[in-house]
């Protein structure tokens, strides 16, 4: 259920993007991507994946008071023990808002678009974080390893098992959803915008932004005890590929408009960067 609930956020998140998407159009010459045939039929099914794909971790059963007395930190690998010393409900708090932050500002980084190409962008962005929602969930069901809190003897067995109880994914460690999901969303906007206005002076900004945003989720999932230094990396990994990986199948060929063409967005882009420049 929680899984459900986090995907529809999301699904809420696409809906206001839809809503408020600016109604200025770009030049579908300079437009670097486009809406292969393959889609059509490629996006219901990720739909219907990822829905799938979050349900095959409800079977994945939790642990019992014996089990956790019997979990020993020091059987940690040691580039993963530091995890099993963190417990932090603020930090937890803090993975979850700069997650949703990196989902928003992919969404709003294609909103000027609008037109076709708004939608366009849109879809890419869907298929991003659908990839990544069914290949992060299958090794979560498949691997089942137990998060680090379990681990935590600094905490009683009381609290362990509790926490355990009321979150219900104790043994979906790996590996982290919020890392992949948000370096999925920090690569795939900072790509896009790089991309749509390659000559635009806040590309670095929006990539030193996006991936700050994304590590700072990733560690707060290690803070907050929730997954290990091993969890984090490889869903950041996993969240980069598919982010570079999706686009990259959109791209126009050269003479249809690619990479070195040049958008007359830069017309009217002025008041998109004082929205996402540096002191606003």
């Amino acid at each position: 259920m929680r899984y459900r609930i986090d995907l529809g956020g999301k699904a809420a998140l696409l809906l206001v993007a839809m809503l408020f998407g600016s109604s200025t159009t770009l030049d579908a010459q300079a437009f670097p991507y486009t809406r292969p045939n393959w889609e059509w039929g490629a996006v219901p099914l990720l739909a219907a994946g990822a829905y799938f794909a979050d349900g095959t971790t409800d079977n994945v059963l939790g642990l019992t008071r014996v089990e956790i007395q019997a979990l020993d930190p020091s059987a940690v690998n040691w580039f993963d023990r530091y995890a099993t010393r963190q417990f932090s409900k603020a930090w937890q708090t803090t993975s979850d808002v700069l997650l949703f932050a990196s989902i928003a500002g992919a969404f709003a980084t294609i909103g000027p678009s609008g037109g076709e190409d708004y939608w366009t962008g849109l879809v890419m962005l869907f298929e991003v974080e659908a990839v990544t929602r069914i290949v992060t969930s299958v090794a979560k069901a498949t691997v089942r390893r137990t998060r680090p809190y379990a681990h935590n003897v600094q905490l009683t067995v009381d609290q362990r098992l509790a926490k355990a109880e009321d979150e219900g994914d104790v043994n979906l460690s790996f590996f982290s959803g919020h890392s992949s999901a948000a370096f999925a969303a920090a690569v795939y906007a900072s790509t896009y915008f790089q991309n749509v206005y390659p000559d635009s002076r806040w590309n670095t900004h929006m990539w030193i932004g996006t991936l700050a945003a994304a590590t700072g989720t990733a560690f707060g999932r290690m803070k907050a005890g929730k997954h290990y230094l091993s969890d984090v990396m490889v869903g950041a990994a996993v969240g980069v590929g598919i982010a570079l990986a999706i686009p990259r199948l959109h791209r126009r060929d050269d003479d249809e408009g690619g990479a070195g063409s040049q958008s007359r967005f830069g017309q009217v882009s002025v008041g998109f960067r004082i929205g996402v420049g540096p002191g606003r």
